[in-house]
């Protein structure tokens, strides 16, 4: 049973890349074999990945739904949840009715298989996906993969190859290279040690542990990590796995463009920051920031968002207003590419546009080169896919087109 779990698992999100019609002309309830798949090979795949039919969710009503790219209805809006975003033809989704209550991983084509609520699931680069055994034993042991208490299993959708990864906990990454994890030992299971790994589960900086262990992205060299989030303690790592202790950081984050927001411990520096500890880029915070504000403020393609007053930068982070025509856009060398935007708050951009709030509390889509590709219409944005935005408007839920603003109302999936 277990391994008929692991191979339904690994063919079925395989097969949604390799092949369409194999899984149109199956019944939806019907186990596919490993072998099946493999038949196909690896031209098979190649050819069909530039069809492949993406998973793009919707919100009605509370409910989650799913469209692909073409704007044809995968799933009505039938599940509670989305748990841990979607990866392209795959998604990890909850419903919590009736019969059908539990998790489910599910596909572009319609696929649904359940997983065991007690493993936790979720999506790495280059097809990987895992799954983590919290528990000793599954609560449905028809649903048991066999994974032991702490250890993740790891299932590649493209290949269908599996890998156990002893007492270690898998996070999330952008890179297989450097996967946040969390690692228990098997002398003291409740030591557990920050830290990362690369796809075989081994620790690529074996003595650096921390209590907090940044996102490595695929584009930058630099990370910081802290050992008492409470007190600050944040230094800079590298791929290189140097701990750069020239300077300690109160706070600091990701880095994004080459640069990461952060306070310096000891002169109090704030603003952006290299991977080498130097202030680039001078910035103020507004007058009552609390320590939970700073959060989500970084560069895109080289570009952020500020408030400049008086000669001098000032970051408004999410959940904060300053209304003013003071707005601007910076880059990296903290030049001002576009002045004299009114709006009471600008979010950092997510591919390639923001979502602007007036001082009604309506939100503008605006791009990069600060174009409008909506009016002061939305009542809620999240910016969230390649393709779409979700939003309220007028109380409605709908999807907005990126490209050119073109708005869908999600009742009509």
């Amino acid at each position: 049973m277990k391994n008929f779990l692991y191979i339904s698992i690994a063919v079925f999100f395989f097969l949604s890349g390799c092949a369409r019609e194999a899984v149109k002309e199956k019944d939806a309830e019907q186990q596919v074999t490993i072998d099946d798949a493999r038949i196909l090979g690896k031209d098979g795949f190649a050819d069909t990945q530039k069809q492949k039919r993406l998973l793009i969710p919707f919100t009605l009503n509370g409910k989650v739904g799913f469209i692909d790219q073409d704007m044809k209805t995968v799933y009505p809006a039938e599940f509670t949840r989305l748990l841990g975003g979607v990866s392209g033809e795959f998604a990890l989704v909850q419903k919590n009715e009736g019969k059908e209550w539990g998790k489910y991983l599910i596909n572009s084509y319609g696929n649904r298989q359940k997983i065991d609520s007690f493993y936790d699931f979720g999506f790495l680069p280059d097809g990987w996906c895992y799954v983590y055994a919290r528990e000793k034993t599954p609560y449905d042991p028809d649903l048991d993969l066999g994974v032991p208490q702490g250890s993740t299993m790891i299932v590649n959708v493209i290949s269908g190859e599996k890998k156990l990864l002893p007492h270690v906990h898998l996070l999330t990454s952008s890179t297989i290279d450097y996967i946040n994890a969390v690692i228990t030992d098997p002398e003291s299971p409740h030591l557990f040690r920050n830290t990362y790994v690369n796809i075989e589960g081994k620790p690529v900086f074996p003595n650096i542990y921390r209590s907090v262990c940044g996102y490595f992205s695929v584009d930058e060299d630099a990370t910081y990590i802290s050992s008492d989030t409470w007190r600050g303690d944040f230094r800079i790592l590298t791929k290189q796995g140097e701990i750069r202790e020239k300077y300690i950081f109160d706070k600091l984050d990701s880095f994004y463009s080459g640069l990461a927001f952060g306070i310096r411990s000891g002169d109090n520096a704030c603003g952006f920051f290299d991977a080498y500890g130097e202030l680039k880029i001078p910035v103020k915070v507004l007058p009552g920031t609390e320590n939970d504000d700073y959060r989500n403020y970084h560069f895109e393609d080289s570009i952020l968002p500020a408030l400049f007053l008086d000669g001098d930068l000032y970051a408004v982070f999410d959940g904060q207003e300053y209304a003013s025509n003071n707005w601007c856009l910076i880059n990296t060398d903290a030049k001002v590419i576009k002045s004299g935007i009114g709006a009471s708050y600008i979010s950092p951009f997510y591919k390639g546009i923001s979502k602007v709030r007036n001082g009604s509390g309506k939100y503008a889509l605006m791009k990069n080169d600060a174009t409008f590709i909506s009016d002061f219409i939305f009542d809620e944005v999240r910016l969230f896919s390649h393709y779409f935005i979700k939003a309220k408007y007028n109380g409605e839920d709908v999807l907005v087109d990126r490209k050119d603003g073109r708005m869908f109302y999600c009742k009509d999936f």
